[in-house]
């Protein structure tokens, strides 16, 4: 084995530690031999299982004071090639943290001692590293258990040297960051670092990979939505943990709600948003502080942009914050620990096909934050489509312009979007429309009514087409369940349709509504075409009476 001495100094990928620079030998370095060391892994939490795969093995070391200065050191054979491997598969990803790729060719590099290049690492660079090592395949007989009621865990019968340092058990939403990290050294406690400081041997204070976040919707809530309904979000996390040495920067809960939402939080009154640490109810202001944010901008630490409630979801950057900073301070011994917050949103006239939300959990280091998927519920629909009986337009026409009345008569508004959608507008008012229109494709899709039927009447019928022939006819708005899977549909319901100008393929295609210029042009099958019958009966039926008055009046002509 190729050995090559340094000058000490290694980082731990959980403490973002410096670098170790390579050095000299000392001729009167004492050799290390022997299984005795140990690496005691600190605030843990209860049940968490560690395990320590080395990466390279002290073979003698000098220095004073308990302060090591001075080693030398090999790396085992299935070690090397990890590193290796590793190296290799950052090399090209070249993911955030890595910085600079490393030369496995530079002439300084020892081929089969690659614990020597590792020494050199940036800090970035060895959490990265420590990460990617973390599903090398290493193999270890050496692991320690956090007992119950206790926060540290000590793992024994070690050689001296450099480890991998992993969690293997314990909650997902505890999981804690993999590190690179020396184990004690007999007669030394700590190694020194470049260009200064030192580094404890064989202490471990633990770094909690931020949770990933869960987020649902009450089961009781509509499956497919309407304007003014409410959805109710439960979002859970685990409250962070800090070393001995350092605080909590910054925790934050992030919510986004979606195009479509109204998130409140009273000033005044019960809050609508509340949050719970290990089933325990906080007291909001005094325990956490909640934000919310229109036009927020995250630079760094600091979130920026109009504040207060409501706030009108968009999807993007109006938001607000849970800030758990101080509590998850205040409270280590509640590390990891369930976090739950709850709060109603309410559907407004901006939903479209759907509503959507997600939340981020943000710890000490934004690189770092994890966020869910986003969270959706169908918004009912109703979609027509118009078209004339020309080549132009057959397959879809602009211009048409329809009212919708409910059960009791009501014609209802909407609000227009920048696409020509529309979404039901229950209180009307400024900027609202009581006419949708058809667009150029003849589309017209109303979102957010409540499940019902409607009376559908054609107000302004297309250009060059005749006014005697509108369409009046009943749709019904509802929803499809399949497979646990619920989505919005619309169905041309019976009754109304005299003309037979509107029809539908299917429930889930648009009803189309025809114009047409001439009664000839009217449908001749099914109901329709008695109607037809009737109306054309009804015309010779007039056209009859009409002669019949004529031959009258000319008999008497005749007789005066």
């Amino acid at each position: 084995m190729n050995l090559k001495r340094v000058f000490a100094g290694v980082a731990a990928a959980a403490t973002a530690l410096g670098t170790l620079a390579i050095g000299a030998a000392t001729a009167n370095a004492a050799p290390l031999t022997g299984s005795t060391e140990s690496i005691t892994i600190n605030e843990a939490l209860e049940g968490q299982t560690f395990q320590a795969y080395q990466l390279a093995t002290f073979t003698d070391a000098t220095g004073a004071n308990g302060v090591i200065n001075d080693l030398a050191m090999s790396t085992p054979a299935a070690a090397n090639a990890a590193l290796k491997k590793a190296i290799n598969a950052l090399n090209d990803a070249n993911p955030a943290g890595w910085t600079t790729d490393v030369d496995l060719t530079a002439a300084n590099v020892v081929d089969n001692n690659l614990a020597l290049l590792v020494t050199t690492l940036s800090s970035s660079q060895l959490r990265v590293l420590a990460k990617q090592l973390a599903g090398s395949g290493l193999n270890s007989t050496h692991e320690a258990t956090v007992a119950p009621g206790a926060t540290s865990a000590t793992i024994t019968g070690l050689q001296p040297g450099w480890y991998l340092v992993t969690c293997t058990s314990g909650a997902e939403d505890a999981e804690v960051a993999p590190a690179i990290m020396p184990s004690t050294v007999a007669e030394y406690t700590s190694i020194a670092q470049k260009p200064s400081g030192t580094i404890t041997l064989g202490k471990l204070n633990v770094k909690m990979v931020v949770p990933t976040p869960h987020k649902t919707i009450d089961a009781n809530d509509p499956k497919v939505l309407k304007v003014g309904d409410t959805l109710h979000y439960t979002i859970t996390s685990t409250l962070p943990a800090h070393d001995a040495t350092s605080t909590v920067k910054y925790h934050y809960i992030i919510d986004t709600p979606g195009l479509g939402l109204t998130v409140d939080n009273p000033a005044t009154g019960e809050k609508n948003i509340k949050v719970f640490v290990n089933g325990t109810q906080l007291t909001d202001g005094t325990d956490f502080v909640v934000q919310g944010f229109t036009g927020a901008d995250l630079n760094g630490t600091t979130i920026t942009g109009t504040e207060g409630f409501p706030i009108q979801g968009n999807g993007k950057n109006n938001i607000f914050t849970v800030d758990l900073t101080e509590y998850a301070t205040a409270h280590p011994e509640l590390a990891g620990k369930q976090v739950t917050v709850t709060y109603a949103a309410t559907v407004n006239s901006d939903a479209l096909d759907t509503v959507s939300n997600k939340v981020n959990v943000g710890g000490d280091d934004p690189t770092d934050w994890r966020g869910t998927e986003e969270i959706t519920r169908a918004v009912s629909q109703l979609q027509l489509k118009k078209v004339g009986v020309e080549d132009t337009d057959k397959n879809g026409a602009a211009g048409a312009k329809f009212q919708l009345t409910d059960a009791q008569g009501k014609v209802l508004n909407f609000v227009q979007h920048t696409d020509n959608t529309y979404t039901y507008a229950p209180n009307g008012g400024n900027g609202t429309v009581s006419k949708v229109t058809s667009q150029e494709d003849g589309s017209i899709v109303i979102y957010g009514l409540p499940t019902g039927t409607y009376k559908v009447t054609e107000t302004d019928v297309l250009s060059r087409y005749s006014s005697n022939f509108k369409a009046v006819f009943n749709a019904t708005v509802t929803s499809t369940t399949t497979d646990d899977v619920t989505s919005a549909s619309w169905n041309l319901d019976t009754g109304e349709n005299l003309l037979g100008l509107a029809t539908q393929a299917s429930g889930t295609a648009p009803i189309q509504v025809k114009n047409v210029k001439s009664i000839t042009q009217l449908p001749l099958t099914g109901a329709a075409g008695i109607t037809m019958l009737v109306v054309v009966a009804l015309l010779i039926g007039g056209a009859a009476a009409l002669i019949a008055v004529r031959s009258h009046s000319l008999k008497q002509q005749l007789r005066g």
